[in-house]
């Protein structure tokens, strides 16, 4: 609907009855929702706003923002459904924005309960990419994915949105004292 929530976090999600439909998802607190392309005195670029644990590392940055922040968002509505803790935490506001902006999300698989979540993980990981273009394009663009998962079928999500596991000190202890020549190998 050309509309950009921005603050998109599970107490803004509710289940409610409308209609015949049981579970009917309704969205609220549009209070810093920007609308198309209007201009708005809270997008100032530079300006934070939101809730930290659900921010994406573009908002975080304070820079523009358009519908893939809110797709980032439910990536970690997601995340933390099936893990039950966000991917991002930190003891201050700034430590949990600086996560969202330059650390790689643990594969929710490696958290909580250790689920086997077969094909919803990359879907979730996608939606959690660093960079906006590496994201889903569009809600409909994850809600095509989230229906081949449901239907038991894995969707083709690219490499480059599923961020790099840690590879763990006894990796990195090798790459610091191996010769040049075998890294580049």
């Amino acid at each position: 609907s050309g509309i950009v929530h921005r603050d998109m976090k599970p107490d803004n999600i509710f289940l409610i009855q409308r209609g015949q439909t049981r579970d009917f998802v309704k969205v609220l607190d549009f209070g810093i929702a920007k609308v198309g392309g209007a201009a708005s005195k809270l997008t100032k670029t530079g300006t934070v706003f939101g809730t930290p644990h659900y921010m994406s590392p573009e908002q975080a940055a304070g820079q523009t923002v358009d519908q893939r922040t809110d797709i980032y968002a439910l990536g970690v509505i997601m995340y933390e459904m099936v893990t039950g803790k966000v991917p991002f935490d930190a003891d201050t506001f700034m430590g949990i924005l600086s996560k969202h902006m330059f650390e790689p999300p643990r594969p929710p698989t490696e958290v909580g309960e250790k689920a086997d979540l077969g094909a919803l993980e990359p879907v979730i990981l996608r939606a959690l990419a660093k960079k906006p273009e590496q994201r889903y394009q569009s809600m409909d663009d994850l809600i095509v994915d989230l229906g081949l998962v449901r239907s038991g079928e894995r969707p083709n999500v690219p490499m480059t949105a599923v961020p790099v596991p840690n590879l763990g000190p006894r990796v990195n202890e090798f790459a610091r004292n191996a010769p040049a020549q075998t890294i580049v190998q």
